[in-house]
């Protein structure tokens, strides 16, 4: 991968891409509520589209059944993407959907879910 600071931001990357994937997707899974559609339902379905991902996969059937037991903390995912954030920042990207990501973050944090599992952000989208 090259210089240390590569593989630094690698992980970084790999952490912003991964929970803004999981705001998404309980984005969807509220829209999805909306529509009528039950979570657990959705998810087995959302499994056979373009939608797939390891997010989907790994937190989407906890999220449709309430599980938001701390595997990768909510706080740890706030300050990875507040860091991955940043440093976008410092090379003139201004990650705006992870920003978006950010904020979910940020909310569930002050909203007392830090530590439970990052997929507890979806308490507070409505």
């Amino acid at each position: 991968m090259g210089e240390v600071e590569a593989s630094a931001a690698f992980k970084l990357i790999s952490n912003l891409v991964g929970m803004t994937n999981v705001a998404v997707l309980a984005e969807g899974i509220r829209i999805g509520e909306k529509a009528g559609i039950e979570p657990a339902l959705l998810v087995e379905l959302l499994g056979d589209t373009g939608a797939k991902s390891f997010q989907l996969d790994l937190r989407g059937p906890w999220i449709a059944n309430g599980d938001f037991e701390n595997r990768f903390g909510l706080d740890l995912a706030l300050k990875d993407v507040r860091l991955g954030c940043e440093m976008a920042g410092e090379w003139g990207n201004d990650a705006k959907t992870m920003r978006v990501a950010l904020d979910y973050f940020k909310k569930g944090s002050a909203e007392g879910f830090g530590r439970e599992d990052c997929n507890a952000i979806y308490k507070i989208i409505k």
